[in-house]
């Protein structure tokens, strides 16, 4: 692949929210649900009326946790919810947004601010089995004519751990001298995993005649790439234990494989990473092929070296090769499945 690597958040402290927003494949990734929680005054919950207004109250938007390979990658956006009686309400002052995450899974270093101009972190607290981490709003308060805060989004650095953990997000502030309630949504991260493996060439498999034989014969043949396709931001992990295999009907083929360069030995695989478990083997009613890489397919390596050869068939009988991709990421079995006809 091509594309270039997004900068990081260091060199973009502006980029938008997390790729977790953008369409993934179903097995590997789990997304949020986008929750809103409002506190109420106990005096207006309470069913009190006359006196003074009740004081403005808190609300938390957008809260979501993800997990990539070194951070928990968290975001929330803190607003006014206003007075709950009345039709205005003192400013809330003061406010700060937290994030509790088990100690268990955070290394305890400094987490970096990749969103949120107006935020500053201002430190950290242990609260029974959870790391309490404190971002500080440094701008006006929120009213009514101020209504929220700027979406804050942060990575926390974490161990290798890449299972679900639950993170509670709290708003709070100050309003009229006294401390509103707080605000709280706890939602659960999920393994932040890579898109299943791709074709990285559109003509992967085709049926042609195949011109490194000589002389010549018509075949189907296979110019496969794998490619890496993200997350781009957060970084997704690694793909590892990729598989391609191939199916060809055993009455449309003799199971004949050809390598693009004849002297190429077939068993140390075509192509640098790729080695060969199956080379024309019979399986049932198909002839089988199937290679599984080596080398690295990750955001510093995004496309496989190509896999290149020939399965002879009968022009008049060829109909179609079914192939399955296989391979892992975070934790996440990934399956990608199909057919190419002639």
């Amino acid at each position: 692949m091509t594309d270039a690597a997004p900068a990081s958040p260091a060199a973009a402290p502006a980029r938008p929210g997390m790729t977790r927003r953008r369409a993934v494949h179903a097995a590997a990734w789990t997304a949020p649900a986008i929750l809103v929680a409002t506190a109420t005054p106990a005096a207006a919950a309470s069913g009190e009326t006359g006196g003074t207004l009740p004081p403005g109250t808190l609300a938390l938007a957008g809260v979501a946790a993800a997990i990539n390979a070194n951070d928990f990658v968290l975001e929330g956006t803190v607003a006014y919810g206003g007075p709950s009686t009345g039709t205005s309400g003192a400013a809330v002052t003061g406010v700060t947004l937290e994030f509790a995450i088990p100690t268990a899974r955070v290394t305890g270093a400094t987490p970096a601010i990749s969103q949120g101009a107006g935020w500053a972190y201002s430190g950290k607290a242990t609260s029974g089995a959870n790391t309490v981490f404190t971002f500080a709003w440094q701008l006006d308060g929120l009213s009514a004519t101020n209504s929220a805060a700027n979406p804050l989004t942060v990575a926390v650095p974490k161990t290798n751990d890449l299972s679900a953990a639950s993170v509670t997000a709290t708003a709070r502030g100050t309003s009229t001298g006294s401390a509103v309630l707080p605000a709280t949504v706890t939602v659960a991260s999920a393994a932040l995993a890579a898109n299943s493996a791709t074709f990285a060439n559109g003509s992967a498999i085709r049926f042609q005649e195949w011109y490194s034989s000589n002389p010549k014969v018509d075949a189907w043949m296979f110019d496969v790439s794998q490619a890496w396709t993200g997350p781009y931001w957060p970084v997704g992990p690694a793909i590892t234990d990729l598989v391609v295999e191939f199916r060809i009907p055993r009455v449309e083929s003799d199971g004949t494989v050809m390598a693009d360069q004849p002297k190429k030995t077939l068993a140390s695989g075509i192509g640098a990473g790729w080695v060969a478990d199956l080379v024309g083997v019979l399986v049932g009613e198909f002839w089988v092929v199937k290679y599984h890489y080596t080398g690295p397919l990750d955001s510093d390596h995004r496309s496989t070296t190509n896999l290149k050869f020939a399965v002879k068939s009968d022009v008049a009988k060829a109909t179609r090769v079914d192939y399955m991709l296989t391979a892992k990421s975070g934790g996440v079995n990934l399956v990608s499945a199909g057919s190419q006809a002639r």
